[in-house]
């Protein structure tokens, strides 16, 4: 009885570890601590031919995100976008297209800085 009780605690270990690594899309900044310096980052669903939002509402919304950042979601093309603190809107990144057949790794120093998030 007790040996099934172990092994049933195993396998639910086992399940949640296995679940909670469900993932299709990793976004890294290559350990430079960039993405921890964003107060909020938002990715919205976009029209794949025109890149206009399909709702106002992002589709994920990370508050003190930590790298990397790893999510699931639909296939797609996404916008990456980033606010901070002292900025009075957020500040659009880069758009990134996700398929249903393999992971989408996202280097953040592949794409350009914005400007906006320059500090003088």
């Amino acid at each position: 009885m007790r040996g099934s009780i172990v092994l049933v605690g195993i396998l639910t270990l086992v399940a949640v570890a296995a679940f909670g690594e469900a993932y299709n899309v990793s976004i890294t900044d290559r350990g430079t601590e960039l993405i921890e310096w964003f107060t909020e980052v938002r990715i919205y669903a976009v029209d794949p031919d025109t890149d206009d939002r399909l709702s106002e509402e992002a589709a994920v919304i990370l508050a003190g995100p930590e790298n990397p950042i790893k999510l699931e979601l639909d296939p797609g093309r996404y916008e990456f976008v980033v606010w901070m603190l002292w900025l009075s809107e957020e500040v659009h990144y880069f758009y990134f297209d996700v398929d249903d057949v393999q992971r989408t790794a996202i280097d953040l120093h592949s794409y350009e800085f914005p400007e906006e998030l320059v500090v003088r």
